[in-house]
């Protein structure tokens, strides 16, 4: 599945969001296009060297999404590069709360999720 934005109105126009499943039925959801991500530092993970960044907001969307489905113990943030972010959740069972998570950040961000 893949949202990208639905107009300029965006707060990120080239913002992405893409869930994937891997052959042992491990979810992801891969956002990319954050703006405000440039000076991000994977290693340092310093949140007041990019504080406008869009990363935080995912982030933190992702988190409390996740808590909320009960499924945060089975995730894990896989992927950190400039302007991209993944969030692994492991184990299967909680396919459909993985794609309320991916379908409600979509929405919040003005991005049209796309099978």
């Amino acid at each position: 599945m893949c949202a990208t934005t639905r107009s300029t109105d965006s707060e990120s126009p080239d913002l992405r969001v893409r869930l994937s499943t891997d052959r042992d039925g491990n979810m992801t959801i891969l956002v990319t296009g954050l703006t405000g991500d440039e000076g991000f530092e994977p290693t340092d993970n310093c949140y007041f060297r990019t504080a406008g960044s869009l990363r935080w907001e995912v982030e933190r969307i992702l988190k409390l999404k996740a808590h909320e489905c009960g499924i945060a113990h089975r995730m894990v943030n896989s992927q950190r590069y400039v302007g991209t972010t993944a969030w692994t959740f492991y184990g299967t069972g909680h396919a459909n709360s993985v794609r309320q998570i991916a379908g409600e950040l979509a929405e919040m961000f003005a991005v049209e999720l796309q099978a």
